[in-house]
């Protein structure tokens, strides 16, 4: 009987070591869990930097080519307009010289007589 009481002490030891040990066991593996989800989440961001930094630099020339096109549609712009504005001259001219092409003499319209001599 004494020899049972012994054996069974001695498998309630080896059962407390094997518990202790599995727990043990189940911290590691959670630290390694643990250890390898840090790790992804630190190369994921690693990433997420460097991203932002291309995107950041990719937007920074954006902006300069749009500064770019802005000038360049200015530019277009006021040559339209100076364009227009010989467009009309020249019209003007036309008409003028029609009216005296067709033996009218001077121009009908005063300023148009003026304008054709001034330009």
């Amino acid at each position: 009987m004494q020899q049972r009481c012994q054996l069974l002490c001695v498998v309630a030891g080896v059962q407390r070591e094997l518990r202790m040990w599995q727990e043990k066991a189940d911290e590691e593996a959670a630290r390694a869990l643990r250890d390898a989800k840090v790790q992804r989440l630190e190369e994921e961001s690693a990433w997420f930097r460097a991203e932002a930094l291309r995107l950041n630099k990719y937007t920074t020339a954006m902006k300069a080519d749009l500064g770019t096109l802005r000038e360049q549609v200015d530019s277009v712009e006021a040559d339209r307009a100076w364009l227009e504005k010989q467009l009309k001259a020249a019209e003007w001219r036309r008409g003028a010289l029609l009216e005296l092409g067709a033996g009218h003499g001077l121009p009908s319209c005063p300023e148009k007589l003026k304008y054709f001599f001034s330009h």
